[in-house]
């Protein structure tokens, strides 16, 4: 046992009382990893003006839960689309793309006063990804299904915020059960915020790391010190 004058007592009195009784532990490792299983990764578009481009930057996956599809269907011939003042915005790496297209659940959103813009320079890459606000559809690659991840980046070469109407703030489309976020901003892409059930699920873990050290302190601790009266100095 810890020395009763140090300052780790309290601790191992916490930790003693759980190991007392596991049904605790049970209890928060299940259902922290139920939590996490219950989650969705959100998809996250950044944006920001770097050097004399636009760079369009998505990352995480959709939960296509309760979604309407609508059709399967080709694209048009384009590598990149804004169009701010409807809402749209278009990933395409090569065309045509045949995409399997679901409805939007929010309702429109706009992320600036821009109007159609198009290039066909090439500087599309990763998941193609069409979102329209306007007539409230998302259009993912057909064969698309719930957590397949999403990642792209799309460049628009020579222009800024001004030059394609782009207003910094943010944004968000809905799906029934999950969330588009459109984040544009001057500087660093803003960064994610764990969801609550991912902080459960690593208290959770940081529990059972800390009780594994626990046994394995008592164990070594018992080995070196028989006697019922020695104590581990720390």
């Amino acid at each position: 046992m810890l020395c009763e004058h140090t300052p780790f007592k309290f601790i191992e009195q916490s930790i003693s009382r759980l190991l007392a009784v596991p049904k605790i532990v049970l209890f928060i490792t299940t259902g922290s990893l139920l939590l996490t299983s219950a989650t969705h990764a959100v998809l996250t578009i950044n944006v920001t003006e770097s050097g004399s481009n636009v760079v369009f930057s998505g990352s995480g996956d959709l939960d296509l839960t309760g979604a309407s599809f609508i059709e399967t269907a080709p694209s048009g011939s384009f590598n990149e689309v804004v169009v701010p003042s409807n809402g749209v915005f278009a990933n395409q790496p090569s065309f045509p793309t045949i995409f399997d297209t679901y409805s939007l659940t929010s309702p429109h959103v706009s992320y600036g006063p821009g109007a159609f813009f198009s290039s066909s320079t090439g500087n599309a890459t990763g998941t193609p990804f069409i979102v329209t606000s306007g007539s409230q559809r998302v259009l993912l690659p057909t064969g698309y299904t719930t957590g397949d991840p999403i990642a792209f980046t799309t460049t628009f070469v020579g222009q800024s915020f001004a030059s394609l109407g782009i207003s910094i703030a943010s944004y968000s489309w809905t799906v029934p059960s999950d969330i588009i976020n459109l984040n544009i901003s001057l500087g660093a892409p803003v960064v994610a915020i764990p969801e609550p059930a991912v902080w459960v699920s690593s208290w959770g873990f940081a529990l059972l790391t800390g009780m594994t050290w626990y046994r394995r302190l008592s164990n070594r601790s018992t080995t070196s010190n028989p006697s019922k009266n020695s104590s581990v100095e720390l």
